[in-house]
């Protein structure tokens, strides 16, 4: 058969190596273009559609866990940092969780936490 000739067989053999090497060229390319995808294309994280103290309220009155996963602390612990303020004589203005209140400790640690 043909496909025993000696020369026809290192030809069968030269196609295979260029095969495998154009899918290692290629799988490295697509790998290489995601990783440089991900470091340049972000998406959003804070999506919410309210800002201000308002997103500070929504974490407030929610899910308890939210509070901590975009402030990195607990309820009570930021319920006691905002005691804390207002006992070393800064004036926090807040409506016992209510509806709003006013540019307050509150909406600046938000700023700064965020």
């Amino acid at each position: 058969m043909d496909r025993d000739h000696p020369g026809l067989v290192h030809w069968h053999r030269r196609q295979r190596i260029i095969q495998y090497a154009a899918l290692l060229v290629s799988i490295i390319v697509s790998t290489t273009a995601n990783i440089l995808q991900s470091l340049y294309v972000r998406e959003p994280y804070h999506t919410s559609a309210l800002s201000g103290e308002a997103w500070v309220l929504e974490l407030l009155c929610g899910h308890p866990n939210r509070i901590c996963t975009e402030l990195g602390v607990s309820l009570e612990v930021f319920s006691n940092l905002v005691q804390e303020l207002r006992d070393i004589g800064h004036h926090v203005m807040v409506c016992a969780w209510s509806h709003s209140f006013r540019r307050t400790i509150k909406g600046r640690l938000r700023r700064s936490l965020r």
